[in-house]
């Protein structure tokens, strides 16, 4: 995690402790962004999410919590990304994407997807 943005190692370990997901990209904004990178005050993770049951249990418990539960100023999102589709293989163009603005903070974020996981998410996948 040394190669990651330091302000979004807390969100990254809460995201990996999911099982269906694996994180692939991440950018936690910069004062003078480089190409690529995103501004400060702005941020993003990426990552995939398994294609099983659990995974898209993974994908519902996810735009709950966060599109709903969790931003009332409607500055961080969860929400599916895509390569157009003729550039690569069949299923292999999509991914999922948490975006941060307005200088949401993302351990604020961390910290919030690691309670309400311990409280819903593994009790509602028959994990306790």
């Amino acid at each position: 995690m040394e190669h990651l943005d330091q302000n979004f190692v807390s969100l990254i370990q809460v995201l990996n402790s999911f099982e269906t997901i694996e994180t692939i990209g991440s950018c936690g904004g910069h004062i003078n962004p480089k190409e690529g990178q995103w501004e400060k005050g702005t941020w993003y993770v990426k990552f995939e999410i398994e294609e099983t049951p659990v995974g898209w249990r993974t994908i519902e418990f996810l735009a709950w919590a966060i599109n709903k539960e969790y931003d009332d100023d409607l500055t961080v999102f969860f929400m599916p990304k895509s390569n157009p589709p003729w550039l690569n293989k069949p299923n292999r163009t999509l991914c999922w994407v948490i975006e941060g603005y307005n200088d949401q903070n993302p351990n604020d974020l961390a910290e919030f997807l690691g309670k309400v996981k311990s409280d819903f998410y593994d009790y509602a996948n028959g994990t306790l």
